[in-house]
């Protein structure tokens, strides 16, 4: 595999407390009183937000608050653990990168622009790139279209069940991120091919698919 297609938020960015803090602000702002239902909203990362609200019975016009107030927060927001370090790593190696991610286009290119970490992509699919958002198949085609990989030769990273679930319909190979805001047992239940606990466990993962099969001597 020389393909790698990344999630963003929870994979490549630590964005659960900002993503936690807008949601809130915003249903505060449309729906009110009662407890701000956070969790479901964050079960469904991956799609993108006007699909969640759907799902969730909630206001798409929710949406442009969301993301003012994520814009406010942005300085909160820091890579994961060695992700710089594992990005040169597959960089230096000839790997083709891209991001698959829900959040829409401006606010993912201004994070990769804060975090100076734009120029190992290839590729960025956005949520509001696409008719059809993961679970889908399209963003992860439309990835692989634009690196000019094949689906036999690329691996999706991501912490949620709609990031393993599009890799399938994609006929990709799938990594769970264990990292993230989905638990162990939510993404074991979606038949991931891999699982890691962090961003050195997935580069030692790529580094044995990359290893020759050594012929054995009688």
């Amino acid at each position: 595999m020389k393909t790698i297609l990344f999630d963003f938020d929870g994979v490549i960015i630590d964005s659960e407390y900002v993503i936690r803090a807008a949601f809130t602000l915003s249903y505060r702002e449309f729906i009110g009183s009662g407890e701000p239902p956070v969790d479901e909203y964050l079960r469904n990362m991956g799609d993108s937000f006007p699909n969640i609200m759907r799902k969730m019975n909630l206001p798409i016009e929710m949406h442009e608050h969301f993301c003012s107030y994520s814009r406010r927060l942005i300085n909160l927001v820091p890579l994961h653990a060695h992700v710089r370090e594992v990005l040169d790593y597959f960089q230096s190696r000839g790997f083709k990168m891209g991001i698959v991610t829900g959040k829409d286009r401006m606010r993912t290119l201004e994070m990769l622009e804060r975090h100076e970490i734009g120029h190992y992509f290839g590729t960025v699919v956005a949520g509001d790139d696409v008719s059809n958002p993961k679970p889908h198949a399209e963003p992860i085609l439309k990835a692989l279209a634009e690196l000019g990989a094949k689906p036999d030769d690329a691996i999706m990273l991501g912490d949620a069940d709609n990031d393993i679930m599009a890799a399938r319909n994609a006929k990709v190979r799938s990594c769970a991120a264990l990292w993230g805001v989905s638990s162990e047992e939510e993404l074991r239940s979606v038949n991931p091919d891999y699982m890691v606990h962090d961003m050195l466990s997935f580069q030692q993962l790529m580094m044995n698919q990359l290893q020759p099969v050594t012929a054995s001597r009688d």
